[in-house]
């Protein structure tokens, strides 16, 4: 019995740890690939793994899964995902340390050659330990009168006041088995004694403290305030309501805001002045004469006239029954106006009319007539060929049409128009091309009148370098060998922070430089 070429891949699956299944494909492969085709899945041949082993054996490319993918016809996530399966997530092996970078440790603070050997400052700490050199940051000693302080203040204020970290300070404090300082702002026992005795307003004031703050404190700790609230009687709650809660208040001796809790605790409105202000209880009565014109013209209209608010008046209206008043529109649309719509275009109508064109084109709708035909003339043939051939505003200006009619028949039509760059030539002459790369491109592009970009593209594929002024000769590296990196700056006229990230890549040693003397080590002669 002949078995299928599919029934003789099953047969011959690698093993389960190296099987890796991608997405299905739509095209067919060549009968003479490495990949074998088991029902909807492709399986990993031998010859592949031993490809994408080899890329593991050189060196790590970032590019070197996407070229391996485009070898085998693969996607990139598929070989990703095999490597991994495979070898596990590999990381960058890390950059080694030169000779003349590990001179630069001890020399400088850790920040200073993190900075100029580009790594970063943990990795330049780590290695500066490794190697048993000490640091340029000399710890200054604790003295007994600073050891004194750590229990008079919290560590903020001793961090100030010292000229310390904190974190300093708190390693020193729990060196020495020293209780934390409370932070500022921290209630203290005595102080939460006194919560209860007296009012809230004379606590905080005896305390240095808010109201707000003392009060919170006291309902946290459940602590029941000293001046009992004073009942309310059924006469007193009789009263709410009648007049404005300003002259209850007065009346009955409380405070205005108690009184003005306790109606709204209720649910009392007052009666007698439906638009009265709840929040500062002041009212303002509404007279005979004020009612008889409510209802008679519109409510915004009458609130001007009143000086009250609208929601005022339409309250008030409300509570009398009275139906709204609707004030005729002065800008009616009149026969004359109507005419015109349908037959000119709608932002015509609108400046003839004095209308917005959005009100137009409602008032059209309502009508229910359609838009006017466009006004403008068909193209014609020898108009057409006169398109892209000038400037759309030449055009325009010849045609007696606008710009933007213009560029949108030449871009329905396909046509392209290059513009002429500033000098007035399209293609480069052997004088402008001999400046190229003699200065810098934007130096060069404001010489010749052309833009940036194109002098940038012209040097390119001219295959000239690009132009620096401030490029180091071999006279002046040959003076940074020599002097010290700020004899060097003042010669050269640059920066210092320039030569020493110079000597830096010519791997030399900082000259005339001060490195302290290590402990337990002799002096020279």
């Amino acid at each position: 019995m002949k078995h299928s070429v599919h029934s003789k891949a099953l047969s011959r699956r690698p093993p389960r740890r190296r099987e890796s299944r991608i997405a299905r494909r739509g095209r067919s492969r060549r009968p003479g690939g490495h990949v074998v085709k088991a029902g909807n899945a492709y399986f990993w041949t031998a010859a592949e793994e031993r490809l994408l082993a080899r890329t593991m054996q050189e060196p790590r490319n970032k590019h070197a899964t996407r070229e391996l993918a485009k070898r085998l016809g693969r996607s990139q996530a598929a070989v990703e995902n095999h490597r991994r399966a495979m070898f596990g997530r590999v990381q960058r092996a890390p950059r080694a340390w030169t000779p003349s970078e590990d001179r630069l440790l001890g020399t400088r603070t850790d920040d200073e050659v993190a900075r100029l050997t580009r790594r970063h400052p943990s990795t330049v700490t780590n290695r500066r330990y490794r190697l048993g050199i000490l640091s340029t940051v000399q710890r200054r000693p604790w003295t007994p009168k600073e050891d004194r302080l750590l229990a008079t203040a919290s560590d903020e204020v001793l961090a100030k006041k010292l000229g310390r970290s904190r974190t300093t300070i708190g390693l020193r404090r729990h060196k020495l088995g020293i209780p934390r300082y409370p932070r500022p702002g921290v209630w203290k026992a005595e102080e939460d004694r006194l919560l209860g005795t007296m009012s809230d307003p004379k606590v905080a004031r005896r305390l240095g403290r808010s109201t707000a703050s003392v009060q919170q404190r006291r309902q946290t700790k459940n602590v029941p305030s000293p001046i009992p609230c004073r009942p309310w009687s059924p006469a007193e709650d009789a009263v709410l309501g009648t007049m404005s809660d300003k002259e209850v208040s007065r009346v009955l001796g409380r405070g205005i805001c108690g009184v003005r809790r306790r109606r709204m605790i209720l649910h009392i409105n007052l009666k007698e002045w439906p638009n009265a202000s709840t929040r500062t209880g002041t009212v303002r009565k509404w007279t005979a004469a004020e009612k008889r014109l409510v209802g008679r013209m519109p409510d915004s209209k009458l609130a001007k006239r009143l000086g009250r608010s609208f929601q005022a008046v339409a309250r008030m209206r409300h509570s009398l029954g009275r139906p709204l008043c609707r004030s005729p529109h002065p800008k009616g649309w009149k026969p004359w106006q109507i005419r015109m719509l349908g037959v000119l275009p709608d932002r015509e109508v609108a400046r003839r009319v004095g209308r917005s064109l959005t009100s137009v084109q409602m008032r059209r709708r309502v009508k229910g007539l359609p838009p006017p035909p466009p006004a403008t003339k068909p193209w014609s043939s020898k108009e057409d060929d006169l398109l892209g051939t000038q400037p759309d505003e030449e055009i325009a200006h010849r045609l007696g049409c606008t710009a933007d009619e213009v560029k949108q028949r030449r871009t329905s039509l396909g046509v392209r128009f290059r513009k002429q760059p500033p000098s007035g030539q399209q293609q480069w002459t052997l004088a402008e091309e001999q400046l190229v790369g003699t200065d810098t491109d934007r130096a060069i592009a404001r010489k010749l009148g052309r833009t940036f970009c194109s002098v940038m593209r012209k040097r390119m594929r001219l295959e000239l370098p690009a132009f620096r002024r401030n490029a180091w000769t071999k006279a002046d590296e040959q003076l940074v060998r020599t002097v010290t990196a700020r004899e060097a700056a003042r010669r050269l006229g640059r920066s210092l922070s320039a030569v020493i990230h110079k000597r830096v890549r010519l791997g030399l040693p900082p000259v005339g430089a001060s490195r302290k003397r290590r402990p337990g080590t002799k002096k020279q002669r």
